[in-house]
């Protein structure tokens, strides 16, 4: 597994878990993003910050109550392209 994706996994099940901020799990998107230059890795970095824009916007547009819950579904969309990506450069 890549360094910048084996932290972000790590960052991902401390969010599932509550113990780091969405704000923090946006950063390390966003920096996983700006460390995957690869061509062939392109694919991966436009879904990183697609991701991260999603979040964004539960963020800013979902009831503060709601907005955990909201954002599993798309960091399950997530893991699964990481998962994918591990096997691909295997």
């Amino acid at each position: 597994m890549q360094p910048d994706l084996a932290d972000l996994k790590r960052v991902i099940q401390q969010y599932e878990a509550k113990r780091v901020s969405l704000d923090e799990l946006k950063a390390t998107i966003l920096a996983t993003a700006e460390r995957v230059t690869e061509y062939h890795r392109r694919t991966l970095r436009k879904l990183l910050l697609e991701v991260e824009g999603r979040l964004d916007m539960i963020q800013f547009t979902t009831d503060s109550h709601r907005v955990y819950d909201t954002t599993l579904p798309v960091l399950d969309v997530l893991k699964e392209a990481l998962e994918e990506s591990e096997k691909d450069s295997a």
